[in-house]
């Protein structure tokens, strides 16, 4: 914890500090603490005159990692525009 422009360490896990300093809920819980995104507008593409226009699309995609038979996607399809978010979210690991 930096504190007083020193790293301060505390014995025992994050439930313990967090006993120590209350204030480093934040650290803990994300509901501890209020998030707001603000994105950037996303600027034209050379030759891309729509917002809206298919940037890029797949359809009927399956994928299985090599080496095993488990398809993990099967029949997925996306369209993705310049007025689209996208975001691949998942836990560490996970094959994002």
């Amino acid at each position: 914890h930096y504190e007083q422009r020193k790293l301060k360490t505390y014995r025992g896990n994050l439930s313990e500090f967090v006993k120590k300093v209350p204030e480093a809920q934040s650290y803990y819980s994300f509901e501890a603490a209020a998030f707001t995104f603000h994105f950037p507008e996303p600027g034209y593409l050379e030759g891309v005159k729509n917002k809206d226009k298919a940037i890029m699309k797949m359809s009927q995609v399956d994928f299985t990692y090599p080496g095993t038979e488990r398809q993990i996607l099967g029949g997925c399809s996306l369209q993705v525009s310049m007025a689209s978010r996208v975001a691949c979210v998942g836990p560490n690991g996970a094959g994002k």
